[in-house]
């Protein structure tokens, strides 16, 4: 079991506005409809498995096939555990609802724990100590939703009553939580309290103009300024960004090329006619309206004799600064996604670490596939095949590496990965925090 008392949220800059997520503290997510706060817990259970830390989703609001296609290959970890209170809840043991019992394999059973009278607060907190007892120290949970609480006991108090008894409870166990409650749907007072029962709260708001996520708690830190109010993020894809840091990325980005071809005493035509774009193209560049290809930024940084570790702001690590992990000590765990035949990761670094790299060595066995990327960073990243052979399904393309070959990525992110043949493959990756 992970004994860092640091919990990624699976999403870097929501890690800095929030001051790092600890253990033991619950998270408070009011949300408006279409917000997409459903990226934001995946990103919290993907985490949380990939280090080695058991997870728990409680369901209220959706049956067992809804959430199976939510949560895709979470389901297929060791470690996670769907908890069914939809069926024997607002599901009211419908057929088509327990039909999931009666057709479900063995390993999705496996995965799936139905609460047999959640509709009784008694019965479900007597459930749900039964769980956390079991799961133990350190697991981390969902609860969708403390409005489905409400709807389903039919009175706001209960849900608010099962809200503060579980807090304090995973607070002592080390388990972080996160708690959904849908704005609108609850009295003023009762959102109140429940912030101020929460060690985090955070706000999801949705306009004609956008996203935007405010932190309006975070105990025990003072808040960065640049935190204050709130934050607008986008979404592109299944990926989160906040849009004041993609923006400042592109200003400093194009600052950067402007100053090189200046200093090279190149006009934007010269640099757009050896780029093959026109010279509108790298003006938008310069200005920070536009991010250039991959190819293109390459292209420039050899043009231009450009250092790319500026670029991408690789700090260099002081001289005295050592951080030794034995091979016996290494953090080592299979990930979701990966069946019958695990594939592993094992970090290089302590988990506790603030170093902007995330080391690791992948191992997928012969003939396993992951459907899905096993980093929960979204930044940078670099790997070198260090034996064996792996296909990587990355920008709509499937690509072969063998030992001895690297991959870089800037902003594409792999779908899926195979192992092919017959022997084991292994993987060294290295992800920009």
């Amino acid at each position: 079991m992970p004994t860092s008392t640091l919990v990624g949220t699976g999403i870097r800059w929501l890690d800095e506005l929030v001051g790092q997520l600890r253990a033991g503290e619950n998270v408070l997510w009011s949300v408006d409809a279409g917000t997409y706060h459903e990226l934001f817990v995946r990103a919290f259970l993907e985490t949380a498995l990939e280090k080695g830390s058991k997870a728990a989703y409680i369901s209220f609001n959706h049956s067992p096939v809804t959430m199976k296609e939510k949560l895709g290959d979470l389901l297929d970890s060791p470690n996670f555990v769907l908890v069914d209170c939809f069926t024997d809840g607002k599901g009211l043991r419908d057929p088509i609802f327990t039909r999931f019992y009666d057709n479900a394999r063995r390993d999705d059973l496996i995965r799936v724990e139905r609460i047999s009278e959640p509709a009784t607060l008694d019965s479900f907190t007597t459930a749900m100590t039964e769980i956390a007892e079991r799961r133990g120290v350190g697991s981390q949970y969902v609860f969708d939703s403390l409005t489905g609480m409400q709807h389903l006991w039919g009175d706001t108090t209960q849900a608010y009553r099962f809200f503060t008894y579980a807090c304090p409870k995973l607070c002592d166990l080390k388990s972080a939580a996160y708690w959904i409650l849908e704005k609108h749907a609850h009295p003023p007072s009762v959102c109140a309290n429940a912030q101020h029962v929460a060690q985090i709260a955070i706000n999801l708001d949705r306009s004609d103009r956008g996203h935007t996520l405010q932190v309006v708690k975070a105990e025990g830190r003072a808040l960065n300024s640049e935190a204050e109010g709130p934050q607008p993020y986008e979404i592109s894809g299944d990926q989160l960004r906040l849009v004041a840091d993609s923006r400042r990325e592109l200003v400093r980005l194009g600052k950067l090329i402007r100053s090189a071809r200046l200093k090279r005493g190149m006009a934007q035509a010269e640099l757009a006619e050896l780029l093959g774009v026109t010279a509108s193209a790298v003006s938008q560049v310069e200005n920070g309206l536009i991010a250039p290809s991959l190819t293109n930024l390459f292209r420039v940084a050899r043009e231009l004799e450009l250092n790319l570790a500026h670029v991408f702001n690789i700090k260099e690590t002081p001289q005295d600064s050592v951080c030794i992990l034995r091979e016996k000590d290494r953090p080592r765990g299979p990930i979701a996604g990966s069946k019958r035949k695990p594939v592993h990761i094992e970090r290089l670094l302590e988990t506790e670490t603030t170093a902007d790299l995330d080391p690791m060595i992948v191992t997928v066995p012969a003939g396993g596939k992951l459907n899905k990327h096993f980093s929960p960073n979204k930044g940078v990243e670099f790997g070198l095949i260090l034996a064996g052979t792996l296909e990587v399904a990355v920008a709509d393309a499937t690509r072969q590496l063998r030992q001895g070959d690297s991959i870089y990525l800037d902003k594409d992110i792999p779908s899926a990965w195979r192992n092919p043949a017959d022997e084991e493959a292994r993987l060294l990756w290295i992800a920009l925090r």
